[in-house]
């Protein structure tokens, strides 16, 4: 099985087992107009999902975890609590004993998306992800885009066609 993950509070975890796939939001939570990351339930959702389809072992699963790193229109406390997150997916999945491959946006971005323009790249992901996983809902309340579901896509299936482990 591979896990794509889009790490930040409005990313999401796709689970990719023998071409069915499964997306999940990032799990959190609200205080006020504040949100953050819900850690029992992040890793529940990591630990429960690993099993799908009889799956046991920590070796048959694949985390794909996106790099970080600071965006020009990103607020500093959005990088901090972005690079917390990141920082807790990783220590999860270390617990759990999985295989963990990083991979940097461009990277995965250029591979799976191909030319798209300045600014384009959440729209071309989103667009490439309803062709990769056709069944999967990548839209919100009054049609929103939900754009970390349709990055962890990508990111999986960027690992299933083009990943290996050290190719961060």
């Amino acid at each position: 099985m591979i896990l794509g993950i889009d790490p930040g509070l409005d990313g999401a975890l796709a689970f990719l087992d023998a071409s069915l796939w499964s997306v999940v939001d990032m799990p959190i939570f609200k205080i006020g107009k504040h949100s953050e990351y819900h850690l029992a339930l992040m890793a529940q959702l990591l630990e429960d999902q690993s099993h799908l389809d009889g799956l046991s072992k920590p070796e048959s699963v694949m985390v794909v975890l996106e790099e970080i790193g600071k965006r020009p229109e990103q607020s500093v406390q959005s990088m901090v609590t972005t690079g917390y997150g990141h920082g807790l997916l990783r220590g999860m999945i270390a617990v759990l004993g999985y295989q963990v491959q990083i991979v940097n946006p461009r990277k995965w971005q250029n591979a799976v998306l191909g030319k798209f323009g300045k600014g384009e790249a959440k729209d071309a992901a989103w667009e490439r992800a309803r062709q990769i996983a056709p069944g999967a809902n990548l839209s919100g309340p009054r049609g929103r885009r939900l754009y970390g579901r349709s990055d962890a896509i990508c990111i999986a299936y960027w690992y299933e066609q083009h990943g290996s482990v050290g190719a961060a």
